[in-house]
């Protein structure tokens, strides 16, 4: 029977020749490839898809799938997870992902350049040509790695929304993104209640705004008006931030919003008001309601600064107590004060911080500490914008290494407060599929069953119940918990202990690393054992 809503089966990437890497993400089907080629010739396969008879059991999830990646350095974690959100991105058949899906109407194969040269071999009913397009995905993008940046950049142009936080002296965030997660935070972590923000108004200057955006428009008035720029510098000079608010709205939403036309339509009128009116504008645009009718008779422009002057309102209540543009103090606070207005305007307050008018930042925090705030927070924002697109939309959210800079303990909370995160934005996150990579033995063991991608294998593996020890072995085929430095030295413990090396500098270089060792139980059982064989040498001596 089919489904009542688009489910993701198979992912196939290939980002080399040869055979596509598949990627389960439900255990409903059974994939193989086989190759049919002669040695000599270009290679060219049968893929083969069954209907599972008895699908595994899996762990329930509050997402669409969940899927971690593990390998070593090298082996292209990071790599994948750029290529799979580059296929999906605006998908088209010379995409190197391809796509086992279902819907109501039936099973899809949409084939991008993966399967290529292969062959469907398979007794279902598969719809297979252009006319089966993979649905439409969101891609997401999080890392905290600084590499990738020229690849990122060109992906965020192909429609990716790259999500990963700018790492400095401050760590800058989303204001409703942070407001958004700060009520699941605070009671998992001490330092989210204490961690030290900033909140500010920030204006842009009307000379350097019109200069970036007026094109040649502010070069015809300069000639006709000579004084301009020396009235753009007097307001910018003495006007007030709500003045300068009020313009920098305007003209940002506009840009941002409207056609290149309507900028231009916008921008002359702003630039004929400023001369008509330049001594007055501050108070006629900061009266309550203000004297827009009387500034100017362009619509556009009227619509925008009382959409501006609106803005400005709501955003006026978050200092309303402090009698200043900034803010400093601890999250807790900020929430007390104003968390509620805050998430009770997250549109307009959304708008302003996306046009940079509005910034907000935590301060003096620990690399681990920003970077799970600043995960927590894109997170968040990547979801709140996910809820007001199409509810046929579906989301690829794609971590790379988000618990760097964590401690173990943090590690050990990390997928399952990741996910009950995502469950908290309810239906959106039943369209969410996520990938996350790692290289952390803790992460690794606590990922759900039977969804750890072992991409040096190229193949699905389990860990669920293993141990820390068979972990190791198993994921990560390290023999030994031990690294190189004490390893050596009990190697050469082991060797006196074993009667392999009876040379006295040994055996003293012995007594000397049985006293370092940190079980107490253990080092009185080895110091004593040295001893009587210390003993028994100078008997025989």
């Amino acid at each position: 029977m089919s489904p009542d809503r688009t489910v993701i089966h198979v992912l196939f990437f290939a980002d080399k020749p040869g055979q596509p890497l598949v990627l389960p993400l439900t255990d409903d089907y059974e994939v193989a490839f086989e190759n049919t080629s002669p040695i000599t010739d270009q290679p060219s396969y049968c893929l083969q898809i069954a209907r599972r008879s008895t699908p595994a059991a899996s762990a329930e999830l509050s997402v669409a799938s969940f899927t971690t990646l593990y390998g070593e350095n090298g082996s292209g974690k990071t790599a994948m997870l750029l290529g799979l959100c580059e296929g999906l991105a605006g998908w088209r058949p010379q995409s190197k992902v391809s796509v086992l899906w279902e819907n109501q109407h039936g099973l899809h194969l949409s084939c991008g350049t993966s399967l290529k040269n292969v062959e469907l071999c398979s007794s279902l009913s598969i719809q297979s040509d252009n006319a089966a397009p993979v649905p439409d995905f969101s891609t997401v993008f999080y890392t905290t790695s600084p590499f990738e940046k020229v690849r990122r950049s060109r992906l965020r142009r192909r429609g990716l929304k790259d999500i990963s936080p700018r790492f400095g002296k401050d760590v800058a965030s989303e204001l409703v993104a942070a407001f958004s997660a700060y009520p699941y935070l605070k009671g998992r972590v001490d330092f989210v209640c204490e961690a030290r923000v900033e909140l500010k108004l920030k204006p842009f200057s009307v000379l350097e705004l019109l200069t970036a955006y007026s094109g040649h428009q502010l070069a015809n008035y300069k000639s006709s008006y000579p004084t301009l720029k020396k009235n753009l510098q007097d307001l910018d000079r003495a006007s007030s931030p709500e003045m300068k608010f009020i313009l920098s709205f305007a003209v940002l939403d506009c840009v941002e919003r409207l056609s290149a036309q309507d900028a231009v339509e916008l921008i002359n009128a702003l630039l004929e008001m400023i001369k008509d009116y330049y001594p007055w504008l501050d108070d006629m645009l900061c009266n309550n309601p203000p004297l827009v009718d009387q500034l100017t008779e362009n619509s556009l422009l009227t619509k925008q600064l009382l959409k501006a002057s609106k803005a400005l309102k709501v955003t006026k209540l978050l200092f309303e107590d402090v009698n200043t543009w900034r803010r400093n103090s601890s999250l807790a606070h900020l929430d007390e004060k104003v968390g509620h207005h805050i998430r009770k305007h997250e549109g307009v307050l959304a708008e302003v911080s996306a046009m940079g008018l509005l910034q907000f930042s935590f301060k003096q925090l620990s690399s681990g500490q920003a970077s799970m705030m600043s995960l927590y927070c894109a997170i968040g924002r990547a979801f709140g914008e996910f809820e007001s697109e199409s509810a046929h939309q579906l989301m690829l959210l794609c971590i790379d290494e988000g618990e760097m800079f964590m401690h173990p303990k943090w590690q050990r909370m990390y997928i399952f407060d990741l996910l009950k995160f995502i469950e908290e934005f309810g239906s959106p996150a039943k369209r969410a599929h996520v990938f996350i990579s790692t290289h952390s033995l803790i992460i690794a063991a606590d990922t759900p069953a039977g969804r750890l991608f072992d991409l040096d294998n190229q193949q699905l593996t389990n860990a669920f119940g293993y141990t820390p020890k068979q972990t190791l072995n198993s994921v990560f085929a390290v023999g030994d918990f031990t690294g190189e430095f004490n390893l050596q030295l009990l190697t050469k413990l082991s060797a006196v202990l074993n009667r392999e090396d009876q040379d006295p500098q040994s055996i003293g270089h012995a007594r000397q690393i049985a006293g370092t060792l940190a079980n107490d139980e253990l080092r009185r059982h080895v110091q004593q054992q040295l001893n009587v064989l210390i003993g028994s040498e100078d008997a025989q001596a």
